[in-house]
């Protein structure tokens, strides 16, 4: 149950995180951020991945948007990653 306890405060932190720096401190250093499938990717260059460099970049000019909204920790779905 420990387990289940961690994921559930990790998963708080994401949804919620106190300042940017926790924020990205929750993503692993090889992390890649993509915006959607590679179809829609394909058709909006704009789109392309980012490394936690430039994911960094980008919340630097739109987090302002995203804090007025808010979040909410509804549900926890946990997914193996296949390798």
């Amino acid at each position: 149950m420990a387990l289940y306890a961690k994921l559930h405060s990790l998963s708080q932190t994401f949804v919620s995180p106190p300042d940017l720096p926790t924020f990205l401190a929750l993503r692993a250093p090889h992390a890649v951020h993509s915006w959607g499938h590679n179809h829609l990717v394909s058709k909006n260059p704009t789109l392309a991945s980012l490394d936690n460099a430039a994911f960094e970049a980008h919340l630097h000019s739109t987090g302002r948007y995203l804090e007025s909204l808010g979040g909410e920790l509804t549900d926890i779905i946990i997914d193996e990653r296949r390798c």
